[in-house]
């Protein structure tokens, strides 16, 4: 998600300075398909 989100770079930079612990918690998501709306047709 970090990578995602931040870009290559700084998700990596995130996730080296943020390391694991006992009480942290990782999920990995594999999305099958994609549920998308395109709200501007809908105002103009």
């Amino acid at each position: 998600m970090a990578t995602r989100s931040l870009g290559p770079e700084f998700g990596a930079w995130y996730a080296e300075n943020n390391p694991t612990t006992e009480q942290s918690v990782i999920a990995r998501l594999t999305p099958e398909s994609w549920l998308t709306c395109d709200f501007a047709k809908g105002m103009g």
